[in-house]
């Protein structure tokens, strides 16, 4: 029977902890890891890399949001063949860095801090091209390989999942589909099961700085009373992305499962584009009620079941938005 994994958070040591642990908990499975990252921590990354590579079963990899940072580093150890992304994943890619004060100090980033970077990124970079080479890389993203491994500058190379295939990152792209979004709702039930009472109690224990975990599980009615302040601030956000979804449902489902906050330039965004030729001629196609011939069975707009699927199918990225990482 086949496992999955869920690496929603950014890599670090305790994340990443967590993730060895939990391949060697399912090695006598096959295994789907289920990626959703902003990056992280490299060495803390090769560890998870390591203990994938180590894995006997069948495995693979899926991109369910974004693969930032050493995220999107991890599908190129991997073998291609077993990885897939939605059609709104993304990728991000840089060189790996120091804080900017860090390096732009003299006394901190010295001959030898950069020789230890610098190794970093050639293995970073040796990664990539077991992928692709060079030129390639540069005719799909516009961006050198030179020029983003640069210890000068710090340049983020933005992938689409369409150019992550090309690049040979990924081997299959899924288009989401109400079956796939209820996929994904499915476990994201089951992911909320289990974050709600751990963001309970990071969120009791900051308010108080006094309840211990005992406490928390002891404390029915703070438990109670958290946990509806969390889902509440949930269903807020993504009411206020719901509310653009006839101007562009593909834009909002990216930032609803992303877990990005909903801000004032995603709404002003939104207004330009309600405000084009286009933008008005989908929400009047959305207005517009489904026409009926009396002998013919009743059958919905493809406006209406594409509103319908994105309404029955919200997936709520809660791991980031609750910050446990």
């Amino acid at each position: 029977m086949e496992k999955e994994i869920l690496l929603y958070t950014s890599i670090s040591a305790w994340s990443v902890a967590d993730f060895i642990n939990s391949l060697e908990q399912a090695k006598n499975s096959d295994i789907t890891i289920r990626m959703n990252t902003p990056g992280g921590s490299v060495y803390d990354g090769y560890g998870a890399i390591a203990k994938y590579n180590e894995f006997p079963n069948n495995k693979r990899i899926k991109v369910d949001g974004r693969a930032d940072s050493f995220g999107a580093y991890m599908l190129c150890f991997t073998d291609s063949e077993n990885t897939e992304c939605l059609d709104v994943s993304t990728f991000t890619f840089h060189r790996a860095a120091l804080p900017a004060w860090y390096e732009a100090d003299a006394n901190y980033f010295t001959e030898d801090v950069k020789a230890q970077l610098s190794e970093i990124n050639a293995n970073l970079r040796m990664a990539i091209e077991s992928k692709c080479t060079p030129q390639k890389w540069k005719s799909v993203t516009g961006v050198s390989m030179d020029d983003m491994f640069s210890l000068n500058s710090r340049i983020d190379v933005k992938v689409t999942a369409q150019q992550a295939k090309k690049l040979g990152i990924v081997k299959n792209i899924v288009s989401i589909t109400p079956q796939k979004l209820n996929e994904i709702k499915a476990y994201s039930l089951d992911l909320a099961a289990e974050l709600v009472p751990q963001a309970v109690e990071s969120q009791t224990i900051i308010k108080t700085n006094k309840m211990t975990t005992a406490d928390v599980k002891a404390n029915a009615e703070v438990y109670a009373e958290l946990k509806a302040e969390i889902l509440a601030a949930e269903k807020d956000r993504i009411g206020a992305f719901a509310a653009f979804k006839d101007i562009d449902a593909k834009a909002v489902l990216e930032e609803i499962v992303a877990g990005n906050q909903f801000t004032q330039t995603f709404a002003a965004t939104m207004t330009v584009k309600a405000m084009s030729a286009q933008g008005l001629a989908n929400l009047a196609a959305a207005a517009a009620p489904a026409v009926v011939t009396p002998d013919a069975t009743t059958e919905k707009t493809k406006e209406e079941l594409e509103v319908e699927a994105f309404e029955k199918n919200l997936v709520a990225s809660l791991k980031t938005q609750f910050g446990i990482a």
